[in-house]
């Protein structure tokens, strides 16, 4: 999963009020994800067409978070 973040970091150089979403495969699944801002903070969510969920707050130099109800935390600097 670390590997989606750059496609979705990259994907959007501004973030809007209205989030578009972004589609991509990855792995032998497709992605449908949304990044919008909240406050100082960035989050990307979305779903997998298995139906797993996951959900990212970018703060600062750090991403954390749940895929399929697991956490997840690393370095912004691994997704890049």
């Amino acid at each position: 999963m670390i590997a989606l973040l750059p496609t979705l970091l990259l994907s959007a150089s501004a973030v809007d009020a209205a989030p578009a979403p972004t589609t991509f495969e990855y792995d032998g699944q497709r992605y449908r994800a949304v990044d919008f801002q909240r406050g100082a903070n960035r989050i990307i969510r979305g779903k997998r067409s298995d139906g797993k969920k996951f959900r990212f707050v970018v703060r600062d130099d750090r991403v954390t978070g749940v895929v399929d109800d697991q956490p997840v935390e690393f370095p912004l600097a691994d997704a890049r």
